[in-house]
């Protein structure tokens, strides 16, 4: 069976039910809009059948809080938002799936500056999807949340998500302001996570900053690829790796077809065979999810081998990255061969999580 690398889960009120009472004025709060008064700069999906676009109200700001199409993501809200655990199991069971790691979608993004607002939400989130995934049999594994903002809450948080069952912390590619993943602000975290065997998963997102503001004439989307390229140069480049040698790093949801560019402007070249080469990607605790639709066995040789890369199906959401069947369909691609397309769809992901 194949082992779902990034896959979601979309948030609802229960979600937020573990802030306390005394910070109930912290809580996310849903609102409305008729299409005339929708902003149109944010992006949504009209609710269904009640004419209204739906949105997260959050210290101030409003967030997409999207209804997705059953159809187009070929799930459902019982799904989607974990009502029905058991469900998602027996879907799981129909793609041939052992084990799906569950991903934020709010949370893809800085949702606030405030230490107590982060925190408060941060370990709401980590308390509801322990408690949901537990009642799954290991079928649901799930990536924390961790509020970089307050170092001291995120070390807690880091051993929370030990205790209870996380595979993995989240971390975006730029946050807390505009700190890079090589900051040395992070290293606590890092430091922690490499000895409670937590992997830091570096997913497409973007942080509460404007270091990517000149990237928004793009394709919807692609300004949050961006952060995950930046932390892999920057971390790369940085000598971080060689201070935390067991710290296993995955750059998710962002494609792998910057890696040619990245590692040929630092001096990789790949005109020998693997076994030959001063650089391979197999020597470093990198992993880089790839898409369906690139030259997946060009790839293999930039990076010298096929123990790094390993797919997702972004299971719930419906954008360009989602792919129900991505697992199905990388075993039917003749340009494959059998033993890559085994560690891309359970082999590299189950050695990055430690399932």
């Amino acid at each position: 069976m194949f082992i779902d690398a990034d896959t979601h889960v979309d948030e609802n009120e229960s979600t937020f039910s573990y802030i306390p009472a005394s910070q109930d004025h912290l809580r996310p709060r849903t609102i409305e809009f008729t299409e005339e008064e929708m902003p149109p700069w944010l992006s949504s999906n009209r609710s269904s059948g009640s004419g209204l676009y739906r949105c997260w109200f959050i210290d101030g700001h409003i967030f997409p809080r999207r209804i997705r199409s059953d159809e187009r993501t070929r799930t459902v809200i019982e799904t989607r938002e974990l009502f029905d655990v058991t469900a998602r199991v027996r879907h799981m069971d129909s793609l041939n799936v052992e084990t799906q790691v569950i991903y934020p979608t709010l949370f893809l993004r800085e949702l606030s500056r405030r230490a107590d607002i982060m925190v408060a939400l941060h370990r709401s989130y980590n308390r509801w999807l322990s408690e949901r995934c537990a009642d799954s049999g290991g079928r649901l594994r799930w990536v924390a949340l961790i509020p970089y903002c307050s170092m001291p809450d995120a070390l807690e948080e880091i051993r929370f998500a030990k205790e209870h069952g996380a595979v993995g912390i989240l971390k975006l590619g730029i946050e807390v302001g505009d700190r890079v993943a090589s900051d040395p602000y992070f290293f606590p975290a890092y430091q922690l996570a490499e000895e409670l065997e937590l992997p830091l998963c570096i997913h497409q997102g973007s942080g509460y900053t404007d270091v990517v503001s000149f990237l928004r004439p793009f394709p919807d989307g692609e300004s949050d690829t961006f952060p995950v390229v930046s932390a892999f140069s920057f971390l790369f480049g940085s000598g971080v790796p060689a201070k935390f040698p067991r710290l296993k790093v995955g750059f998710i949801e962002s494609g792998a077809a910057w890696l040619p560019h990245v590692l040929g402007r630092s001096g990789w070249t790949w005109d020998r065979p693997a076994g030959e080469r001063e650089h391979r990607l197999s020597d470093m605790e990198f992993f880089v999810t790839c898409e369906i639709y690139e030259d997946i066995p060009y790839l293999v040789n930039v990076v010298g081998g096929n123990d790094n890369f390993f797919v997702g199906s972004d299971y719930t959401h419906g954008d360009r990255s989602s792919v129900l069947d991505v697992h199905k369909l990388i075993s039917e691609r003749d340009d494959i061969d059998d033993k890559t397309a085994l560690k891309l769809t359970s082999e590299n992901a189950r050695r990055f999580y430690n399932l």
